[in-house]
């Protein structure tokens, strides 16, 4: 299954050490319950596709009674709910975790209320297409869904202009992602300066649609029911780390969110 169906959205590229930090949960789809047993709404939806394959903590949209993959134009009214990793799910010791369901199964779709939360990847701090901030969620901040490519947004190249590693530019219809903190001019020119490979890579990172990020930006809708609750955490994370996914990596950062 793994190898036919790679994880897209979310998974550790090693296994767990011996030793984790108490307090948190460290996998997409897991409730966090403060309260009670019942942590929230769950409603069971099947899937349009035997072959399709789900991942935890990705948000989806239902069409005639199907859960379906969040679509480029999709906004606010389609959000329905965060599938949730259910007691089918196993944590088989692999290189790498699976992340999702297998097919064939009906979906959990956690749909909130009870003071439940669900944890999420979150797999955008980074105002990539903006100015380069960092927006790293805390309690009670608002989350936006990816609707649209990563860089199908972006802004064109310009001189004179301050870029911070991992922002997204665009130049002759081509996508580049900063690998250097520069000020720009003619030697840094996405493919035409004579040091631009020191400063630009082509392409950029692939996020997923329909996965959670914290960032405010013409390629993600707010999902106006959604709270962050806890902010991100992982096992791995360096403290001085300020991305989430580096280069082609997948999200590597859980945080919760709550349903209104």
């Amino acid at each position: 299954m793994y190898t036919e169906f790679p994880n897209k959205l979310f998974h550790y590229r090693r296994m767990f050490s011996e030793a984790l930090a108490r307090g948190w949960v460290y996998w997409p789809g897991e409730h966090v319950v403060r309260f009670g047993l019942q942590s929230a709404v769950i409603e069971p939806i099947p899937a349009p596709d035997i072959e399709d394959r789900f991942q935890w903590g990705e948000v989806v949209k239902v069409v005639d009674g199907h859960a379906k993959h969040i679509e480029e134009g999709d906004d606010n009214d389609d959000f329905y709910g965060v599938v949730s990793r259910n007691a089918t799910g196993t944590m088989g010791v692999l290189d790498e975790q699976v992340m999702g369901m297998a097919p064939r199964q009906t979906l959990s779709i956690f749909r909130g209320a009870r003071n439940g939360a669900i944890s999420v990847p979150v797999q955008n701090v980074q105002n990539t297409i903006g100015d380069g901030s960092i927006d790293e969620p805390e309690k009670g901040d608002k989350v936006y869904i990816r609707v649209k490519p990563h860089g199908s947004e972006a802004p064109s190249w310009s001189s004179d202009t301050e870029y911070v590693e991992g922002q997204v530019v665009t130049e002759d219809d081509t996508v580049y992602t900063c690998i250097k903190d520069h000020t720009s001019g003619s030697d840094s020119k996405p493919d035409d300066g004579s040091d631009w490979e020191d400063y630009w890579r082509e392409g950029a990172i692939d996020l997923p649609l329909g996965g959670v990020e914290s960032v405010d930006s013409a390629e993600t809708e707010e999902w106006e029911k959604a709270t962050f609750t806890h902010e991100p955490a992982s096992p791995y994370r360096d403290e001085d780390e300020k991305h989430y996914a580096k280069e082609d990596t997948p999200t590597t950062m859980v945080a919760a969110i709550d349903l209104e």
